[in-house]
């Protein structure tokens, strides 16, 4: 296996990443997961309606801040927790892998 491991961590060396505006190899794997795995169910478009009308007194031109900082608030958390489960993740691997070889 160590040699797998190796041989993908040489190819990875010689041929590095283009991760556009991303900061790292962690963000660009969630902005790629994001763009193609859109999160959109019932509850979220039930969410997004609720707010709607909690606030139909303003025009659309008023309202449109109020739900980009909503939809800017959700993507950060989406966001935040794929990293944090790509940690734990992570994390579950090393210590599963410490257990195997102790």
């Amino acid at each position: 296996m160590q040699h797998y491991i190796d041989a993908l961590r040489y190819y990875c060396q010689r041929n590095p990443l283009n991760h556009g505006d991303a900061e790292s190899v962690m963000e660009f794997l969630y902005w790629h997961y994001a763009e193609f795995n859109p999160i959109v169910n019932q509850k979220i478009r039930d969410g997004f309606t609720q707010i709607r009308r909690q606030y139909s007194h303003l025009s659309m031109e008023e309202f449109d801040p109020i739900f980009t900082t909503v939809s800017g608030l959700c993507v950060e958390h989406e966001r935040l927790a794929f990293l944090e489960g790509l940690r734990l993740g992570m994390t579950l691997m090393m210590e599963l892998a410490e257990e195997k070889s102790a």
